[in-house]
């Protein structure tokens, strides 16, 4: 995927650009399609295995949150990785939570089709987060279809235009004590080279 395709020539009158500028979609239209998102999953689990997360997760290794550098699109990204533990309510046994934060990279966060969208919820203590559809999921986002299966876990997408937030929850109870979080939200490339490319969409910032 190329990120630095900027539209416009020095052929088009100022006036045109102006106007032209006023159509981001049209201008960048690379980045609202959410096929940045499943490459970027794609990506990470190339160099990071789930199965190995996991297993390093239980060795506590993951205890404090980890920084762990990785290669999307030829530049490198820092994302972070933490085990969380939690009292469950009533019990006295912990649950686990393996929380990934990934960069989006870019992408634009455009609404949701109605079709797309199972439910609309509060989350996070804020209102519009959009729950996607198993078709939406199978049809558009093959990397967190294939890790369900793999882990075969439940998954459910919650997807939030406002917010610029894509989360991602696998949980399977039943037959494994796996709980895996992936978030994806504003980042940044370690690569001088995208400085062009964050002067158009935002200031750079590590995932927290």
């Amino acid at each position: 995927m190329n990120h630095h395709h900027f539209c416009g020539s020095s052929s088009r009158s100022a006036l045109d650009l102006c106007d032209y500028n006023n159509k981001e979609e049209d201008i960048f239209v690379e980045h609202f399609d959410i096929k940045i998102i499943d490459e970027v999953i794609q990506a990470f689990l190339l160099q990071y295995h789930m199965d190995t997360l996991l297993k390093l997760r239980d060795d506590n290794q993951f205890v404090a949150k980890t920084k762990l550098s990785y290669i999307y699109d030829k530049c490198t990204y820092t994302g972070t990785v933490q085990n969380k533990r939690s009292l469950l309510p009533g019990r006295s046994t912990f649950a686990e939570r393996l929380r990934i934060r990934l960069s989006s990279d870019g992408f634009k966060y455009p609404p949701m089709n109605r079709a797309d969208v199972l439910a609309f919820v509060v989350a996070r203590n804020r209102r519009g987060w959009a729950v996607l559809s198993a078709d939406y999921i199978k049809t558009h986002l093959s990397s967190i279809k294939s890790l369900a299966e793999e882990l075969n876990c439940r998954v459910k997408v919650l997807y939030n235009a406002r917010f610029h937030r894509f989360d991602i929850s696998f949980k399977n109870h039943t037959t494994s004590n796996i709980d895996v979080f992936i978030a994806l939200g504003a980042g940044n490339s370690n690569a001088i080279d995208k400085d062009e490319y964050y002067a158009a969409f935002g200031s750079k910032h590590e995932i927290n």
